[in-house]
């Protein structure tokens, strides 16, 4: 019997690169959210912010594609190469500015330029996006 290739370790690699870009825009988004209205003060209350308020609203895409992938590579049957390229076609697609300014990849590229921590995620979602075993690439 012949085996086709395994590409979770790909989906999981990306997987959790997304979820490090989805950190620094939480931590983002919060900052920018406690300036307006206070301090957050628990996990809790964020947590509820993430689900519930307007200024976090523009995160859930992301959130999304992240479930999305986790679950691709979690199921029994393994992805296969077809749906492993859809998923890196779709977080393609999510992290490109379009002409929604406030869609998330306008939002996102936006940041690029202005927000350290995520510029420095982007470097290794590029890498991961763009890698083909799974692995991080060096610099």
């Amino acid at each position: 019997m012949t085996t086709g290739r395994n590409y979770r370790p790909q989906l999981r690699a990306l997987s959790r690169t997304l979820r490090d870009v989805h950190r620094a825009l939480i931590d983002f988004s919060r900052e920018r959210y406690e300036l307006a209205n206070g301090v957050v003060r628990s996990r809790t209350e964020l947590l509820d912010l993430l689900l519930n308020d307007e200024a976090f609203v523009w995160l859930r895409p992301l959130s999304r594609i992240i479930v999305a992938i986790d679950e691709l590579a979690a199921r029994d049957v393994p992805p296969t190469a077809a749906e492993t390229e859809r998923m890196r076609a779709r977080v393609e697609a999510l992290t490109t500015a379009s002409d929604d300014l406030n869609a998330f990849g306008s939002r996102y590229v936006a940041l690029l330029a202005s927000e350290p921590r995520v510029a420095m995620n982007h470097g290794d979602l590029r890498a991961a996006v763009t890698n083909s075993d799974g692995k991080p690439q060096a610099a």
